[in-house]
């Protein structure tokens, strides 16, 4: 974490690698380090996207918000058990996606309890509702 706060851009492989790979805490820093750095890539989302840690999925979908390969994970995840994930997977969907993730988004809400997830995806989708 710290390397991102300092700006370490050198450090960029090492944190990379700790992203898909680590421990859920450290691959989680990882993730918000290469993301304040600017360097996470697609290549990194879709390693972090697939941890086994949920809270390294969720640091994934908020750091690549505006990655467009972030829209077929998103919207899987949008069936997930955990609502924060789902609601993450809505944001990304509300930043990322184009107009064939609407249906999947409005599927979404219709199922939805969690009234934070329900937020999310009712913002979601009326950002893909201009698109």
């Amino acid at each position: 974490e710290a390397a991102g706060q300092s700006g370490a851009a050198h450090l960029g492989p090492e944190l990379e690698a700790l992203a898909g790979a680590a421990g859920g805490l450290r691959a989680l820093h990882a993730v918000r380090a290469l993301a304040h750095l600017g360097r996470f890539t697609p290549a990194t989302f879709l390693r972090a996207v697939g941890h086994p840690d949920p809270e390294v999925v969720k640091e994934a979908l908020l750091a690549g918000a505006t990655l467009t390969e972030g829209v077929e994970p998103a919207v899987s995840l949008l069936e997930h058990r955990r609502w924060d994930l789902r609601a993450a997977a809505a944001r990304l969907l509300g930043a990322s996606g184009g107009s064939d993730c609407r249906l999947a988004v409005e599927a979404a809400l219709v199922k939805e309890s969690d009234p934070l997830a329900r937020e999310a995806l009712t913002e979601a989708a009326a950002l893909l509702a201009r698109r």
